[in-house]
């Protein structure tokens, strides 16, 4: 990876706006194919499976002992650990189920706490994604809007501290990922600044080790080293991929100095290493050369993800790579372009998993509709792009259908709309061809 850090050995052009952003490649790949002025329009790009509701104002703010039981709170709380650590871990277990025991020992209403905060968005998570089955579905609904709307409070006024704690930083890394499953990109991409600010704040973004004055938090840091690290390089994570898909900019902390988290037992492991380096040398302030890319997709696909959502990240690192090459003017090989599809179909395959599943990642409409759009802009060469393709169609039309949300169903419909667009323009090549070869046949 020594290669692909080397930042500033030498100025290069700034690459072009939106190169990897994926909403402005489905727009130009729609102007491509000519989908005229009745295509449903693509303001939300797949963002994700639509599941939010219309916001909604309590008439009052509830502490989490009021809306929950400790056996729920336990519950949630063990369905998170469960869905979440695998993907993003920064969370300490038992700090928190520590800090829940204490807090129905308690049992004191605070206002506005920030360990409450925190809690609340465990909760909120772990009710989002528990599909045990044993509340009734607009029960479970009604359960997890009084969640976030008490979090989302808590964390407005957090925002005020000029000596935010530890807690409130982690609440709003657990908000941004809630919002990046349920809500809209503004909103998403909004938290997620916040949360950057929340963690030059704090001076998280400084290693424990750093001597600086500057590096000096305001108040006492209850977290160690490695905790530190992993939470300011899942927020980074965050902040640039959402900042990237939404072509907006992401906040970049001067001086930053925290060390990746290590491999291992108490760190990450290697391919959640992997994907966040990958991630970060594709941030769109970076510029790349065409040699490059085609490096960091090697590097890419000996990574070797266990989980689903690992896997469908790893595929988006992919697709992006695509997309900034194509923005350059140039082609990848065909040894790039198969690795590309390989990674296609261990992604589809992740998507219909999760979805078996009902654990409503966003990627799970995301990847297979990006790769519709990805093999359309191909110039297929072999079968098996071709192939892929029905493959990724049948996926987003399985996510629609499990799903049944406005926009699962407007992915499956543009993304119908673009192979057909695509067919129709092939079909008039064709045409075209036939009259040509006319009173030349053999």
């Amino acid at each position: 990876m020594h290669g692909l850090w080397n930042r500033h050995a030498q100025r290069k052009p700034v690459p072009p706006a939106g190169s990897g952003n994926p909403a402005i490649f489905v727009q130009r790949l729609g102007l491509d194919i000519d989908v005229g002025d009745g295509y449903p329009g693509l303001h939300s790009y797949a963002w994700n499976l639509g599941l939010d509701q219309d916001t909604i104002f309590l008439s009052d703010l509830s502490g989490v002992t009021e809306i929950l039981s400790l056996e729920q709170m336990s519950h949630f709380a063990a369905v998170s650990f469960t869905e979440i650590a695998p993907v993003y871990d920064f969370l300490d277990r038992p700090s928190v189920e520590n800090a829940i025991k204490q807090r129905w020992a308690e049992c004191k209403a605070v206002p506005y706490d920030p360990v409450d905060s925190l809690i609340l968005g465990v909760a909120a998570l772990g009710c989002l994604l528990d599909r045990d089955g044993t509340s009734p579905f607009d029960t479970a609904r009604d359960l997890e809007r009084r969640l976030v709307y008490s979090a989302r409070v808590a964390l407005e006024y957090s925002s005020q501290l000029p000596h935010p704690s530890i807690s409130h930083v982690i609440a709003w890394l657990l908000r941004v990922i809630y919002l990046r499953l349920t809500s809209s990109p503004h909103a998403t991409w909004m938290a997620s600044c916040t949360l950057m600010h929340m963690i030059e704040t704090t001076k998280l973004h400084f290693d424990a080790e750093t001597s600086s004055p500057l590096a000096r938090p305001p108040g006492r840091v209850d977290c160690t080293p490695e905790q530190r690290r992993k939470i300011y390089h899942t927020a980074q994570l965050f902040n640039t991929w959402i900042s990237l898909d939404c072509g907006k900019s992401q906040v970049e902390l001067h001086g930053a100095s925290t060390k990746i988290p290590t491999v291992g037992e108490g760190g990450w492991t290697g391919a959640q290493v992997g994907l966040y380096q990958l991630s970060i040398f594709l941030a769109p302030q970076y510029p790349r050369e065409f040699t490059e890319l085609e490096t960091a997709l090697v590097q890419l696909s000996h990574l070797d993800p266990s989980h689903p959502m690992l896997k469908l990240l790893q595929c988006n690192i992919a697709l992006c790579i695509f997309r900034r090459a194509t923005a350059l003017g140039r082609t990848l090989s065909d040894s790039s372009l198969q690795t590309i599809v390989s990674l296609m179909r261990g992604s589809l395959a992740a998507a219909t998993e999760l979805a078996a599943r009902s654990l409503p990642w966003w990627h799970v409409l995301n990847i297979p509709f990006q790769i519709v759009c990805v093999v359309l802009a191909m110039e297929q060469r072999d079968a098996a792009e071709v192939v892929i393709l029905g493959e990724a169609l049948e996926t987003v039309r399985l996510v629609a259908t499990r799903y049944r949300t406005h926009m699962a169903e407007e992915a499956y419909a543009v993304a119908v709309g673009l192979v057909r667009r695509r067919r129709e323009r092939q079909l008039e090549f064709v045409r075209v061809l036939d009259q040509t070869l006319e009173g030349h046949e053999r």
